[in-house]
């Protein structure tokens, strides 16, 4: 180990022993790391030959010339001493703290569990808490094993998920996601927050939580049947009474679509979404007319089936394309 640690200090590594190198660095302890760098401090011989000493002499002019004449000659000597001093010693200490934090950076992401599906996945987890979170397709969750659970219950979350968070008055549940923060101590509620959304918005279903637009800092209380939404652009947030919406939100658990008076335009574009296809609309098809109903969002044979008969329409699918007609 201390012929690889001295030959990458002196950058003569190839790439298969920087391979080595690390592998071995990242199975010792933080305790052996750094009493090898101490024991490197204190008895290594320090290799000048890479110092550039007429950059020296330039920054040493420079100092110099700040300095009253009556002070020069006195500390002249030891000044420029211990400039060489510090330049000898500064480059291997940086070169050694390197990999140390890279040592350091590679324990600390070890610890950060992350949990995400794909397109058209779901999947529900029990975190070690207790919480039960069921997340939505495309969603990612991801929170610290190490502080979890202890001094703290913090996740970061991109996507769609339903939360049962496990009640700990002395450790409260905090999610954060882009722009925002909710903050609960037992509750059930649905949170949609993607990052590239131009909103956010939590449905709660029992409980209380803190909701939080981290822009502008501005926060409000929700309560059951209560939902927030917040205006990303802006970072303000609305709030509204919710009887059945909060059942259309949850929809996605159910592998259903709920629309309430959705043009028809809209639907179409949330199938395509929904089953990555391509829909083409051939021939005199009112795209305004309205649409409320539940679809299926497993089946879009199903789905266009339903369109069929409504709107008398014909469909016919060829690979990721679907063509619709009167």
């Amino acid at each position: 180990m201390k012929e690889l640690e001295d030959r990458y200090l002196n950058g003569s590594l190839t790439s298969q022993e920087l391979d080595d190198f690390l592998v071995q660095l990242n199975s010792e302890s933080d305790d052996a790391v750094a009493k090898r760098m101490e024991s490197r401090w204190k008895n290594d011989k320090i290799d000048t030959s890479h110092v550039d000493f007429s950059e020296l002499h330039s920054i040493w002019n420079r100092i110099s010339d700040q300095i009253q004449p009556s002070y020069k000659e006195a500390i002249l000597y030891h000044s420029w001493k211990w400039l060489q001093l510090v330049a000898v010693m500064l480059l291997p200490i940086l070169l050694i703290f390197s990999v140390y934090f890279y040592h350091q950076n590679r324990v600390l992401s070890s610890e950060v569990v992350t949990m995400s599906t794909g397109k058209g996945e779901r999947a529900t987890i029990t975190l070690p808490d207790g919480t039960k979170v069921a997340l939505n397709e495309i969603s990612t969750l991801k929170y610290n094993s190490r502080t979890f659970n202890r001094a703290q219950r913090q996740i970061n979350f991109d996507g769609e998920g339903y939360f049962e968070v496990a009640k700990d008055p002395e450790h409260p549940f905090q999610i954060n996601a882009d722009k925002l923060n909710v903050k609960v101590l037992g509750t059930k509620f649905n949170l949609c927050a993607r990052d590239q959304d131009g909103t956010a918005i939590l449905a709660l279903s029992e409980g209380k939580v803190l909701f939080t637009s981290l822009p502008t800092g501005e926060n409000v209380v929700l309560f059951p049947h209560q939902k927030a939404v917040l205006n990303k652009l802006t970072g303000s947030i609305s709030v509204e009474q919710i009887q059945q919406g909060l059942k259309d939100m949850t929809a996605w658990r159910r592998k259903e679509i709920v629309f309430r008076n959705a043009p028809l335009s809209f639907v179409i574009a949330k199938l395509e979404e929904i089953y990555g296809v391509k829909i083409i609309i051939k021939g005199n098809v009112s795209l305004n007319d309205l649409y409320t109903g539940t679809m299926s969002s497993a089946d879009i044979n199903v789905d266009l089936e339903i369109l069929e008969r409504l709107y008398h329409l014909k469909s016919e699918m060829y690979g990721n394309r679907v063509y619709i007609e009167k």
